[in-house]
Parts: structure tokens; sequence; C-alpha cells
């Protein structure tokens, strides 16, 4: 019976999580520099002050954050202004679409061309963007 004692006593000590008091020492260098340090100082430094404090328990994975839901996309039908709204099988094609799709078609070019491009080339691949998006 002693030894089933026993055996529960360690394996209690064992899962449980240790609270004990830790110490901060708090350290002044010969040049005024201070540093705090889980360890007693060094001879080249002067022990200022040693401050005891617990440290916070690990929360458990129960009382952590719960995690976030994600949350549903409305549906088409659901935006209220009706000239957003496009029809089943369609695409609406917009001047703001056109203009970004000629920007990254450019982009695309201007990354094909590498640094080594001319003025004409510049001016030939901004024509259609200031066409797209009316000068901008």
């Amino acid at each position: 019976m002693r030894c089933l004692l026993f055996a529960i006593g360690i394996l209690l000590v064992a899962i449980v999580p240790s609270t004990r008091a830790e110490s901060l020492y708090r350290c002044v260098g010969r040049s005024g520099a201070v540093s705090y340090q889980s360890q007693a100082c060094s001879e080249t430094q002067r022990l200022d002050r040693i401050v005891e404090y617990r440290a916070d328990p690990i929360p458990s994975r129960d009382s952590r954050q719960p995690r976030f839901e994600t949350r549903r996309q409305p549906s088409r039908l659901a935006i209220r202004n009706p000239r957003q709204r496009v029809a089943h099988g369609s695409v609406a094609v917009t001047s703001n679409s056109r203009c970004r799709a000629s920007k990254a078609k450019r982009e695309a070019d201007l990354r094909r061309l590498g640094l080594s491009r001319t003025y004409e080339q510049l001016s030939r691949l901004d024509a259609p963007v200031r066409e797209a998006c009316r000068g901008f």
C-alpha cells in the first residue's frame, strides 16, 4: 500500500506543473548599462536588485481563444444594387475591369522586355492603357 501511495505521489508531482518562484536579477555594468537576466550577475557587473516572480501558467487548449469561423460570402443575388447583379453564366465587363486588364498586360510585357526597352516600346505599351483607362 505504501508503494502505491508513493507511486501516486511521484506521478502527481510529475504531472502537476511547477509553480515555484523564479528570480530576476538586475545587473549594472561598469559603463552603466542595465541588464535583466535569470542568472546571477557576472564578475564585471554589479547586482542592483533581485525580483521574485511567478511565471504565468501555460493556458490549456480549452481556455484558448476559439478558432475563427469562416464566414459565408453573400450570394450574387443578395447584392442590393441592381447594377451590380450579373445574369447567370455571363461576366460583366466594366470599364474598370478593362483598365485593370490592360494595366496587367502592360506589366507583363514590361517584365518580358526587362530594362532594355526604348521610348517607342513604352509608348506602344502605354497607348492601350490610356485608351482603356481614359487617360489615367
